[in-house]
């Protein structure tokens, strides 16, 4: 009963460890494909936001051209004959001019005064032409008052709605003015062409892929293809650049445009966006899928190679039982003879009793501390081999648990099992799937994107890490050197623990390196240094350095010079990518006269 408990306990922990290391790798290759895809998009916008700044300040040429021809046809006309009919003129012209370019989108045409009295306007009703005689003063407008302290040729506008009597006009007209003198009989004029600027947003700002906005130089949006955010200014709406962030807008960068005041600014769509999660979502689902049943598999086959081995074992047990049982009737009956004869020597024997009883006590002593002593130590070793092996995968406990299991087979076919033996197997394979368990903790726990940064002083978290593997080193007869200044602590914020991980993973690179390579009295340093900016954490070893042809792929994942029984490469990638990615710091190495040397380097201003 107990073996099938056991045989079940296991079947539940290889499960869960399996199915969760295997979905958590899902979630690392969907959020792998997510990051790249959105880079992707982010490299290619770029060029997209150039491409269409471009397209933007070519349609304003367009309308810079259109005005000065009507200028200049104007201007050339009243040089030539001083005596013409002034306004007449200008009827001419706008009429001709409204008729034979109404495609650039002009919508009205105006003639004003010093005064900003409207002297002549056109407008385009459909497709008619017609003088509005109901003109109105702009000398309270403020392109009005911009262009009569202005120098330029050609002035161009806010872009804004239109509007007529200081009244927004609805439906709305996205509206751009442009701006030109004509003089007259010693007095200056103003040609002001009004043109909708629907047709030129839709041409500039719609694409498939990005969102992009024409932003005022106060932050606030002006143009949109979606009615809801443009103009936000005019019509009193908080629409920003910084609220839009705020809400999920995928900012990617900001141009400015060469011929106007705004910017440029270019996002991703949030339907992208969505199709990229959709994608993720799908990833994740069949990854978590695929690992269920993989899972349930590996399960199912350890868990009957046990049953098979502890059936096995049962058997063996029983005939050992029956042997014991055998032999026990034999030995009590010489023992009753023994107790016989040694009733006769009762009195002898009590006069020394009690001094064996002390002798006996005081062995038995002696006995339990050399227990207690190697259990210790026994405990030490194991907690150092936990530590030593955090970052990798779970091969190496599923190892021994098989192991543990092959040598209660073989004490049993020596007929060497006792009890203590096989409490002590067991309770070793319990220990190995215990740590199973924390191996999934360490792996979760790193990939987490909400971890809490605590004010640490380093020259305890590096005590934290050389006790932990103390035991290791002492019995490999590994010298630990330590230049660390206690009397000055050293302050930095970190992921606690994460330090810890990183220090312990290149102290057993330094142990396995050492005793690879044979080391006559070999030895570890560790020193710690520091300035305003940052920390720097030096472990140095004397096992002769790291070959020059792998030095530049000893970060890399799954890269080992040991054999795959014995690691599988991910101790050094994961301690780069905890010191880069949450430590914000970086992690070095370099070959020095003695061996390799690692630096650790803490950013102290975080």
């Amino acid at each position: 009963m107990r073996f099938k408990k056991f045989s079940q306990f296991v079947f539940v922990i290889t499960f869960l460890i399996s199915f969760i290391l295997l979905s958590i790798g899902s979630l690392v290759m969907a959020d792998l494909d997510k990051r790249e895809a959105i880079d992707f998009l982010t490299k290619k916008g770029h060029p997209k936001l150039k491409n269409q700044a471009d397209l933007f300040d070519h349609e304003l040429a367009r309308f810079k051209n259109f005005s000065r021809l009507i200028q200049k046809t104007i201007q050339y006309s009243v040089n030539s004959d001083p005596s013409v009919d002034f306004l007449q003129l200008n009827r001419a012209v706008f009429n001709r001019f409204f008729i034979a370019k109404n495609d650039i989108g002009a919508f009205q045409i105006r003639l004003i005064s010093e005064d900003g009295d409207e002297l002549v306007r056109f407008e385009a009703d459909g497709e008619k032409i017609i003088e509005d005689h109901d003109g109105e003063n702009v000398e309270h407008r403020y392109y009005f008052q911009e262009f009569s302290k202005s120098r330029k040729l050609v002035y161009f506008s806010d872009m804004d709605l239109h509007i007529h009597d200081r009244v927004i006009q609805e439906p709305y007209i996205p509206t751009i003015r442009t701006i030109t003198r004509l003089f007259y009989d010693n007095k200056q004029y103003m040609l002001v062409i009004n043109f909708d600027i629907s047709m030129f947003a839709a041409h500039v700002l719609k694409t498939t892929l990005y969102d992009i906005f024409l932003v005022e130089p106060d932050g606030y949006v002006n143009m949109h293809l979606d009615p809801k955010l443009f103009f936000a200014k005019q019509l009193k709406r908080e629409v920003t650049v910084a609220s839009l962030k705020e809400k999920g807008f995928h900012y990617i960068a900001e141009k400015k445009l060469e011929n106007h005041d705004y910017s440029m600014v270019l996002g991703i769509k949030k339907t992208q966006l969505d199709h990229i999660r959709s994608k993720t979502l799908a990833v994740i689902y069949r990854g978590v899928t695929i690992s269920f049943f993989v899972s349930i598999i590996l399960s199912l086959v350890l868990a009957s190679f046990l049953k098979r081995k502890f059936k096995d074992f049962n058997k063996k047990v029983d005939l050992i039982n029956n042997d014991v049982e055998l032999d026990i009737g034999k030995e009590f009956v010489e023992f009753q003879s023994v107790l016989d004869n040694l009733e006769a020597q009762h009195k002898i024997i009590s006069k020394s009793n009690k001094n064996l009883q002390e002798q006996v006590e005081k062995e038995l002593a002696k006995s339990r501390q050399q227990e207690v002593q190697l259990f210790e130590q026994a405990k030490m070793v194991s907690l150092g081999e936990m530590i030593a092996n955090i970052a990798h995968q779970w091969r190496q406990p599923l190892s021994a648990i098989t192991t543990n299991a092959s040598n209660i087979q073989i004490s049993i076919d020596l007929e060497m099992l006792d009890e203590n033996e096989l409490s002590q197997s067991l309770e070793t394979i319990n220990s190995q799937a215990q740590y199973l368990s924390e191996t999934i903790n360490t792996f979760r726990d790193f990939i987490k994107e909400d971890k809490e940064l605590s004010e640490v002083v380093l020259q305890e978290r590096i005590e934290v890490a050389l006790n932990i593997v103390k035991a290791t080193l002492d019995n490999n007869h590994i010298l630990v050197k330590k230049e660390i200044d206690y009397d000055s602590p050293v302050r930095a914020k970190i992921v606690l623990g994460e330090l810890a991980q990183v220090i312990i993973n290149i102290l057993n690179n330094a142990k396995d390196a050492l005793l690879s390579n044979q080391i006559q009295n070999p030895w570890i340093e560790i020193r710690l240094e520091s300035n305003e900016e940052d920390a720097l954490i030096l472990i140095e070893d004397n096992a002769g350095g790291i070959p020059e042809e792998i030095m530049g792929k000893i970060f890399d994942p799954y890269f080992t010079t040991k054999h795959e029984s014995q690691g599988t490469g991910l101790g050094l990638h994961m301690s780069y990518l905890i010191v880069t990615n949450s430590l914000k710091g970086r992690l070095l190495v370099e070959n020095s006269q003695n061996g390799a040397k690692f630096t650790i380097k803490i950013p102290l201003d975080r």
